[in-house]
């Protein structure tokens, strides 16, 4: 009972000031709709199930979210989307203003042009002016509904098309059954299931409102050359795989027609039940909701600095917060990893789990920033395996896609758990961890019996990503120790670490990189600079996955021939700038040979602490930081993924990072920020000062924890989670004194 009330004060406390301040105008939802970003720039709330946003291509890799800042055109707007991902899907129910041109055929333009100067984007809204037909599309959310609403010039023919066959990403496959109900002349519904896709087998349910009743309804089964003709009053529903409706509407002169369209994974009664989120409340009324539930999280860490930081800064939070999405409905229902319908004991359901991303920065930011929302991901991935068997690996629409390597829910769960969340089943999760580290299961991706009997996954029998499996494997074998461990199952403790150690039998001292090996022990022949498909290392090379330890720097440190060698090889993993061989788009934000726009190197900048020398860490973070990103559209540079890349900044920005995110450690950095006011516990606040910092000044000469010399180049998150001070002397010039072992950050 006292953690509930002490919740509630948090969040009255939030909720307070949300209302006084709006921080929604720092953010800039168009950073990172080009070049990799791969983001979408349409309304949703914080968590939703809903993203609604304008659609350009279905096809090309530059498309994943839908949207590309340098594309001129617009081929409607559907309510799902992906956000910063490398693969594309979704994109269900697209709907598309227009004005036809004769009523016997009104021809359905498949798209329009628009221009960046008449488009407007910040969190849960969205405009565009469509000059060709002369109509003003705006766009806004809450958590299952979109909200559309179109100012129409003064016409006989203007009409809304229902596209039930788009999909991004449109190789996937396409619907294989849609079907559309006319409940009345403002009211419809229906569903599409697509048989394949990065989620497979999905099923959307839709019930769309109008506020004005349609003059005509016109379908067209077949494509985009028009229409197969009026649709006769006594018809009630129509059923195809590649289903289009035309509404048509006389409208007066600045006439605005809403159009509401709420989703279901379930059914199509809930779907309709969805739909009372917006009940009675007009456009502005909705876009209202959406901003304040924004501010209420924005608000919750409050920075002072120089503009472009704040933009980018805010832009990162919002971005971080745009997924996982819930996506159980208000009866706790859900489509889960087996296709079929379940309750949530939690009433809520996550999906979109970019694990293999997100693990690193995005979900520790979570346990500072939404710390109440963090027990019911855990379940959520508790759930999933109680129904699929094992953990989950990257999940969408409620279903297992495994995408990427490893089984990064054990280091999300078990730095929950350390970190004193209530709520989760402890035990429950180290059943669920050990069952998915030890057996074998239907993910193609798995080795787990070869990395068990010789200690390493084999390149000459899995040559794809080899090396990098069985760095990961070690990382989550690591983190089910330290649970074992806290349960008192000693036994479980000793295997877990024994295996966690099985980085060291793919450390080849001959090259100084993780290598290839093969069944015989023997070496395979690679190129340390080479990046492609199928290789020995996940979408990297050789010298990004060698500081692939984020468990055990110091033993990896141990296995140069000397700290002076490992020194020698991190300089240089950021200095060496011989050209990269071969190609692989997410290998980008190159400097030296580190890849900042993917994930695998996140850590690798700080690993300098490790070796007691955080000037080197101060000085790259703030290069990083200031490169890598910008508040231009291409001013992401790498995909966005999930919230990991903003992550990224918004924490380093603070001054901390988790290099190894489950042991509730954060290594410290340089800040990009002046003051930051982190909103904790109980109505407490922790606060960060830069002291004299500036662009020049990025070198930390002191810390000082609540007023007290701090020597440690780490902080704890229970320090955070207590309130207090941190201040940063910030200079132009390094204070080159190596740290002692003991200040160092410590590996539990």
């Amino acid at each position: 009972m006292k953690k509930v009330f002490l919740l509630a004060t948090i969040l009255g406390l939030v909720i307070f000031t949300a209302m006084a301040q709006d921080f929604t105008h720092f953010v800039n939802p168009m950073i990172g709709t080009d070049a990799n970003g791969h983001v979408f720039p349409g309304a949703s709330v914080p968590f939703g199930m809903i993203q609604v946003s304008p659609d350009q291509k279905t096809t090309g890799w530059e498309f994943c979210s839908g949207y590309r800042y340098k594309e001129s055109t617009i081929s409607g707007f559907s309510h799902t989307h992906l956000s910063g991902t490398g693969v594309g899907d979704l994109g269900d129910i697209l709907i598309m203003p227009y004005i036809g041109r004769k009523s016997d055929t009104i021809p359905y333009p498949g798209k329009t042009t628009f221009s960046h100067l008449q488009e407007k984007s910040s969190p849960g809204y969205y405009q565009v002016y469509l000059p060709e037909p002369a109509i003003n599309v705006e766009l806004t959310a809450s958590q299952r509904v979109g909200v559309h609403q179109y100012t129409f010039p003064q016409t006989n023919e203007a009409f809304i098309n229902i596209n039930l066959k788009h999909k991004i990403y449109s190789n996937w496959g396409t619907a294989v059954e849609t079907q559309f109900y006319i409940e009345n002349d403002s009211t419809f519904s229906g569903y599409k299931f697509i048989a394949q896709g990065w989620a497979p087998a999905r099923k959307v349910y839709f019930v769309i409102k109008t506020s004005k009743a349609a003059k005509n309804i016109f379908m067209n089964a077949k494509g985009w050359g028009g229409m197969n003709g009026l649709i006769t009053r006594g018809v009630k529903s129509i059923k195809n795989n590649e289903l289009f409706i035309n509404l048509q509407f006389q409208t007066n002169a600045s006439e605005k027609i809403i159009t509401k369209v709420a989703i279901s994974a379930v059914s199509l009664e809930n779907a309709r039940k969805n739909l009372d989120e917006v009940k009675d409340r007009d456009f502005d009324q909705v876009h209202e909701a959406a901003k304040e539930l924004w501010n209420n999280y924005l608000t919750r860490i409050q920075i002072e600095g120089e503009p472009q930081v704040k933009e980018i800064f805010y832009t990162s939070l919002y971005h971080a917060m745009v997924q996982p999405n819930q996506i159980a409905d208000p009866d706790s229902s859900y489509s889960g990893p087996d296709f079929l319908l379940h309750k949530s004991s939690t009433g809520k359901y996550y999906s979109t789990l970019s694990l293999w991303d997100t693990y690193r920065a995005a979900h520790p930011l979570y346990t500072i920033l939404v710390p109440e929302l963090v027990p019911g991901m855990i379940n959520t991935m508790l759930q999933h395996e109680s129904i699929n068997g094992y953990l989950p690996i990257w999940t969408l629409w409620g279903t297992e896609n495994h995408c990427m390597i490893g089984n990064h829910s054990i280091p999300v769960i078990t730095d929950a758990i350390f970190k004193g969340f209530k709520g989760i089943d402890a035990e429950k999760a180290y059943s669920a961890i050990k069952k998915t580290l030890t057996q074998e299961h239907s993910n193609s991706h798995w080795n787990a019996w070869q990395y068990d009997k010789f200690g390493y996954v084999r390149a000459d029998s899995c040559g794809e990503s080899s090396v990098s499996k069985t760095l990961e494997y070690a990382y989550d074998d690591w983190c089910a120790a330290q649970l074992a461990k806290k349960l008192g199952k000693t036994k479980d403790y000793a295997y877990f670490m024994k295996r966690s150690q099985n980085y060291r039998n793919v450390f080849n001292p001959e090259k100084g990189f993780m290598w290839p090996r093969n069944t015989d022990g023997s070496w395979a022949d690679w190129d340390e600079y080479r990046v492609q498909f199928g290789s020995p290392y996940t979408e990297g090379n050789a010298w990004q996955f060698v500081w692939g330890v984020q468990h055990d720097p110091y033993g990896l440190i141990g296995l140069f021939p000397s700290p002076l060698d490992c020194q020698n090889k991190l300089d240089s993993t950021f200095s060496n700038t011989h050209q990269i061989s071969g190609h692989l788009n997410d290998v980008t934000g190159i400097i030296g040979q580190y890849a900042h726009g993917n994930e695998p190197g996140h850590h690798t900048a700080y690993l300098f602490q490790f070796l007691g020398q955080p000037w080197k860490t101060q000085k790259i973070i703030r290069q990083i930081l200031e490169t890598q990103y910008t508040n231009k559209a291409d001013g992401l540079c790498g995909n966005e993924d999930c919230g990991q890349m903003s992550a990224w900044y918004a924490l380093s920005a603070l001054g901390f990072y988790p290099v190894n995110p489950a042991n509730g450690v954060y290594v410290l950095g340089s800040p990009a920020v002046s003051k930051a006011t982190i909103q904790v516990a109980n109505g407490k606040t922790f606060v960060i000062l830069a002291k004299n910092n500036s662009a020049k000044n990025i070198y930390v000469n002191s810390v000082i924890l609540n007023g007290k010399p701090y020597p440690n180049t780490y902080i704890r998150h229970a320090d955070i989670e207590k309130g207090g001070v941190l201040e940063f002397i910030m200079s132009d010039k390094p204070l080159m004194k190596v740290v002692p072992m003991g200040n160092r950050p410590p590996l539990e």
